[in-house]
């Protein structure tokens, strides 16, 4: 399968229904790897790879 990811000026009526698909839990958010700012760039390799099967994070803070 091939991933397209678009960007454009958000749409009040995309948002809404992306907002009920979100509470409905019928979204899910594929999460490849956590990166602690100190690692940004191995993170960074792992994005230009186009091997991560997911979002790529990087975390700023702790909470």
């Amino acid at each position: 399968a091939t991933q397209h990811q678009i960007f454009n000026a958000p749409c009040t009526e995309y948002l809404l229904e992306l907002k009920k698909l979100v509470e409905a839990g019928q979204v899910k958010t594929v999460i490849d790897s956590v990166h602690p700012l100190e690692n940004l760039v191995e993170a960074m390799k792992i994005c230009m790879s186009h091997r991560a099967k997911g979002k790529i994070i990087i975390e700023v803070a702790k909470e």
